[in-house]
């Protein structure tokens, strides 16, 4: 849930401006910062709900593999989720944003470049071939959840005035294509009894003995006739 420190601390500005390096992020209980927006680490600790081996996002280019740009762009579009977006729940654990994290991540490292990522998007052909390939290899809900997360950038380029960030409506159908073909599960591996796998094996070895046993005679029947 969203802290009510953040709520009643977090002066959040609407009118498409990017936030300033020491914009607060987080709150602790007294209503001192935990987290500027300008920090490689975000201590989430005030959204965390129930257990998780950590309440901290890791925006360094160890973690994330990305640029500069790229992880300045994905720490806008989680800082978008978090106070901007018009349709933001009331409730965002912090389980949901690590995950919305990992998918922009994903999002970002398949569109790397030069620049940021998610300006590459529209660029990329081959990138946009690579991720859909990915994506249908996934079950039907988590190819939604990237349709979902392919809105949210170019909503994040829309509202902060990005020219070109995100991609174009014809990726996101592609996508969405995709989910409605896909199974709501991925088909799993169909495992063996290992009581079969004993059946098997043994009658093996006794196929073997036989043979390992009839070697003399087989040889006579060849040299000999």
């Amino acid at each position: 849930m969203i802290n009510e420190n953040i709520k009643n601390n977090h002066i959040v500005d609407l009118y498409n401006r990017y936030p300033v390096d020491n914009m607060p992020i987080t709150f602790d209980k007294e209503g001192n910062p935990l987290s500027l927006f300008k920090d490689d680490f975000w201590d989430l600790s005030a959204v965390q709900l129930g257990y998780s081996y950590t309440s901290v996002l890791d925006f360094t280019k160890e973690r994330t593999s990305l640029n500069s740009d790229s992880i300045y762009h994905i720490k806008l579009i989680i800082y978008y989720e978090l106070f901007c977006a018009k349709k933001r729940k009331d409730t965002l654990s912090f389980r949901t944003i690590i995950a919305k994290y990992n998918r922009y991540r994903h999002i970002a490292i398949t569109f790397q470049g030069s620049d940021s990522s998610f300006l590459n998007m529209r660029k990329n052909g081959i990138a946009q071939q690579k991720f859909l390939s990915y994506l249908s290899l996934n079950k039907q809900l988590t190819i939604k959840y990237y349709a979902n997360a392919c809105q949210v950038v170019n909503a994040v380029g829309a509202f902060f005035g990005i020219e070109g960030f995100g991609c174009d409506d014809q990726l996101i159908n592609k996508i969405l294509k995709l989910s409605e073909k896909a199974l709501a599960t991925v088909k799993q591996t169909i495992l063996i009894p290992s009581r079969i796998y004993y059946e098997f094996i043994r009658s093996g070895l006794n196929v073997f003995e036989k043979f390992n046993n009839s070697l003399d005679s087989l040889r006579n029947v060849f040299l000999n006739g």
